[in-house]
């Protein structure tokens, strides 16, 4: 289960965070995984340390989570609501996922532009090949929304000003933008 654990902000986590991302983005901030194991294990470092300097827990297999799921089809909603298995592609290799792909936050369906979002439960079964969490057996768990009514209502409502300060804080002193923050925060779970 991803864990929102009680948070007491530390300078220590922010700059361990902060050493993180800037290795990351030496990188040049590379979220495919055909990358060297090196440069992998340096964007999982950064992303797990964001997430700590958040207070967030990691996501791990076998976990129940609800997670954000954009698409282009809004008829997908439907489907999916109605109890049809939707199998996500990787569209590097080609080769069907073992569920469907999913974002812990809206920074994936903001960067990849989905006109749709809607939010689902379900195990993660394993992890996409930019390190997104895959589910089976979803349930949908919220109304079918424009993408962008999703990404106002979550940052209205979402983790709140204590966690836009941290990101505010490593946006400037990082050079990172806020959107790669996200997606680090968001969708790098695994090596």
């Amino acid at each position: 289960m991803i864990v929102y654990a009680d948070y007491l902000y530390t300078a220590s986590s922010l700059a361990t965070a902060r050493q993180a991302i800037q290795l990351w983005l030496e990188d040049g901030a590379p979220r495919t995984q055909f990358i060297s194991f090196e440069k992998r294990k340096r964007r999982y470092d950064a992303a797990e340390k964001l997430r700590a300097s958040l207070g967030i827990g990691g996501i791990e297999t076998g976990d129940v989570i609800e997670a954000w799921r954009g698409t282009n089809r809004k008829e997908e909603y439907q489907e999916v609501k109605s109890g049809v298995d939707i199998v996500s592609t990787n569209h590097i290799t080609g080769e069907k996922e073992s569920g469907v792909s999913v974002s812990v936050g809206l920074s994936t369906v903001w960067a990849y532009g989905y006109d749709w979002a809607y939010k689902v439960s379900g195990p993660v079964v394993s992890f996409g090949s930019d390190g997104e969490p895959v589910l089976a057996n979803v349930e949908v768990v919220s109304p079918l929304l424009p993408a962008d009514q999703a990404i106002k209502e979550d940052w209205e409502k979402g983790e709140s000003a204590r966690q836009d300060k941290v990101l505010e804080e490593l946006v400037s002193t990082t050079g990172a933008t806020k959107e790669q923050l996200l997606y680090l925060m968001h969708n790098v779970t695994s090596l």
